[in-house]
């Protein structure tokens, strides 16, 4: 389904997909209107179905829960409309639907334990007649990759998160934070505009969030159902040894498969 030139174009949108498609067809030796139908065409294909920006959340104070949930044997149609209900509801990033031993994961984004636990809550005023098993996690450290596998010669495009001395963000600086978060391709000009601000402030501002590894890279939401793929979320419980941990993670490094680790 993807010829070479969709590749080149996905690989060069995750990499940056703030790039302009005519700065893309010039990587490409192509032309911009080609470009400019190409993506059109996989966003109407529905495998881009969107753009995020990757962000170091670590950094800013806030921790990432993965919450992992087992039904009771519901149907798919009450699994669906919990599933609705919580991507609703304000303090949890996403949720999705998987197989395996757990049906649901839910991602929430808090600053600490005692946050999470007023979120799983609501979480359980949601559904908890109908959870029969439930864990979680905490997502403090780690790396994203793209999507290597995709392509015929893969880019190492991978950004790290990692704990450490937190930074604290101005007005400003939150701002520009959260528009880009929602609008990940928005311009520094239409931000400016937003903000009522000036554009060499709002460049500054956005520079800064780069310098500081606030912001690590947009890119696009790749649907890769489309064309073929599955998506397995692998949990591991270790041994306490460091070199252990440090083999496992250069394993994941190095296999194109394997997109995220953390």
């Amino acid at each position: 389904m993807l010829d070479k030139l969709d590749q080149n174009i996905l690989q060069q949108l995750e990499a940056d997909a703030r790039q302009s498609n005519a700065n893309i067809a010039r990587k490409l030796k192509t032309n911009k209107a080609k470009v400019n139908y190409r993506i059109e065409r996989l966003q109407k294909e529905k495998i881009i179905t969107g753009f995020k920006y990757i962000t170091n959340q670590v950094i800013l104070g806030k921790l990432s829960f993965g919450l992992l949930v087992q039904f009771k044997g519901i149907l798919q149609d009450k699994e669906e409309e919990i599933i609705n209900k919580l991507n609703r509801m304000e303090g949890i990033a996403w949720v999705s639907a998987i197989n395996g031993k757990w049906d649901m994961i839910a991602v929430i984004i808090e600053k600490d334990i005692q946050a999470f636990k007023i979120i799983l809550q609501k979480v359980f005023s949601v559904c908890g007649e109908q959870i029969k098993e439930y864990c979680f996690y905490v997502d403090y450290e780690g790396s994203i990759s793209g999507h290597k596998y995709l392509y015929d010669s893969p880019r190492d495009i991978s950004v790290k998160y990692v704990s450490g001395n937190n930074i604290e963000l101005n007005k400003t600086e939150s701002d520009v934070y959260n528009l880009l978060k929602k609008d990940p391709r928005m311009s520094l000009l239409q931000i400016a505009s937003k903000l009522n601000k000036t554009y060499d402030t709002i460049k500054a501002k956005y520079n800064y969030l780069k310098s500081k590894k606030v912001l690590l890279r947009c890119s696009p939401d790749i649907n890769i159902k489309v064309i073929g793929y599955k998506e397995f979320l692998c949990l591991f419980n270790l041994e306490p040894s460091q070199e252990k941990l440090n083999r496992l993670l250069d394993f994941c490094v190095k296999q194109p498969n394997i997109i995220r680790y953390a």
